[in-house]
């Protein structure tokens, strides 16, 4: 049973047609890369997921879905402190992650010891990491990540890589959007490429 079926997905801004008929699923449990050149709707895609799933076009199981998204904005509050955003967001997802999962994700990101602070005094890569982490802990059944490895320094790759292997142990299907991988270990099982407004699927 598949947790996303999408059928024939059409979708335009303004003028501009970005996806035409686009029809994929996505399996429980599974990590795909979403590849495709600038202006290709990879953000875009991300995006409807998230904030549209009721449209017509995607049927879940379950229903509803929990999904949890990182995109270019870091999704905190800069006025709370890193603390607040967590507690916050951890009161939404019914299957956050565990408190021990928390302080790892802390320490290894170098975050720990700036929790109760604004995160709007944190610097642009701290800010990255501080998304990253709201976004792991989720424990949703569907995490989306749209160019995680942006503002990331070469130390915390592998971090990134360690932590998303929990996730992924929790059973969480991950999407995730790359111009490339570089020295980053993502062992996705499938590759959707955008282009032409369609959708072109191959196996790892």
């Amino acid at each position: 049973m598949n947790l996303l079926t999408c059928k024939e997905l059409t979708y335009s801004m303004g003028y501009k047609q970005i996806f035409k008929k686009l029809s994929f699923s996505i399996q429980p449990k599974e990590r795909i890369l979403l590849t495709g050149e600038n202006g290709s709707g990879k953000s875009t895609l991300l995006k409807l997921l998230f904030s549209s799933p009721n449209r017509k076009e995607f049927q879940w199981n379950p229903s509803p879905i929990s999904i949890s998204y990182l995109g270019h904005e870091i999704g905190l509050y800069s006025s709370l402190s890193l603390r607040q955003n967590l507690d916050y967001f951890g009161s939404i997802y019914p299957n956050r992650m565990e408190i021990d999962f928390e302080m790892e994700l802390l320490e290894s990101f170098g975050l720990k010891k700036r929790v109760n602070d604004p995160v709007s005094t944190f610097s642009e890569g701290m800010k990255r990491k501080a998304g990253l982490i709201r976004a792991l802990l989720a424990g949703a059944e569907l995490l989306l990540l749209d160019e995680p490895l942006n503002g990331l320094d070469a130390n915390s790759l592998p971090i990134l890589e360690k932590h998303l292997e929990t996730v992924y142990g929790r059973g969480s299907a991950v999407v995730l959007v790359t111009h490339g991988l570089g020295n980053f270990h993502f062992p996705y099982l499938r590759n959707f490429h955008l282009k032409d407004r369609n959708l072109v699927v191959t196996d790892a």
